[in-house]
């Protein structure tokens, strides 16, 4: 056998055979099997045996000494790749795409594993083969956030329109938010800024105005002072347009 050693980085991991098969080969050829999980065998470090072979394996755990093998096989849960979120309505573009990404993860089948580490420790360090189940890499290679974000992109000209839209609908909000407050006369004599400040702190927190708050928090927690400070300023220049 030749000797050769790569990482597991660098080196193009076989589909997984079955695991029984493998477990029974081994201990015909006199080896201890031991299961584990979470294993060392996942670090960076962890080393692949010639040709990434089951026969390669027994050849080097023979050579060394070995007695021991472990197996360490890793397994996904679907759950945390299914895409579960309610699309608003201006985004219900992306239904289909959501739809047709869960029905494909109904046809695979996750009670088998993902990654297989079979190894042994020589000097040290572990040693051994690695194998991958390829469906089930191309699953894992991408969160279902990220999953959002590609389908988003391949929507562009939708998600623009959609954006361009809710700005619109914003801009609206705020016209009418705008005309709202100069109409109320407490405000029309805050005649400075720390004193519309002030108002709008008070005329925010009232619970029937609840919307205007969300609108002008925009993803904050709470609304920037700056934000109020220029909100002031432009329901003011109404009030004074309105006076010429």
């Amino acid at each position: 056998m030749e000797n050769r050693i790569y990482t597991v980085d660098s080196y193009k991991t076989a589909e997984i055979p079955d695991l029984d098969s493998m477990k029974k080969r081994l201990e015909s050829e006199g080896l201890f099997v031991q299961k584990v999980s979470d294993s060392i065998g996942r670090g960076a470090d962890f080393s692949i045996i010639g040709e990434n072979t089951l026969d390669d394996l027994i050849g080097f755990a023979k050579k060394t000494g070995a007695s021991i093998v472990m197996i360490d096989a890793v397994y996904l849960d679907k759950e945390s790749y299914e895409i579960d979120l309610e699309l608003e309505e201006d985004t219900s573009f992306l239904q289909k795409d959501v739809d047709d990404f869960n029905n494909t993860l109904e046809s695979m089948d996750f009670t088998k594993p993902y990654d297989v580490f079979l190894y042994f420790f020589y000097e040290g360090a572990p040693f051994g083969i690695r194998y991958h189940n390829p469906e089930l890499v191309e699953l894992a290679s991408m969160s279902a956030r990220d999953r959002i974000r590609q389908f988003q992109e391949e929507h562009e000209d939708d998600m623009r329109k959609m954006i361009e839209e809710r700005q619109r609908k914003i801009r609206e909000m705020e016209d009418s938010l705008l005309e709202q407050i100069a109409d109320v006369p407490d405000f029309q004599v805050c005649t400075n800024q720390a004193s519309r400040v002030d108002f709008l702190k008070r005329f925010l927190d009232r619970p029937e105005n609840r919307e205007a708050r969300e609108l002008l928090q925009d993803g904050y927690s709470f609304i920037p002072a700056s934000t109020l400070k220029g909100f002031g300023d432009r329901a003011w220049a109404i009030v004074k347009a309105r006076k010429n």
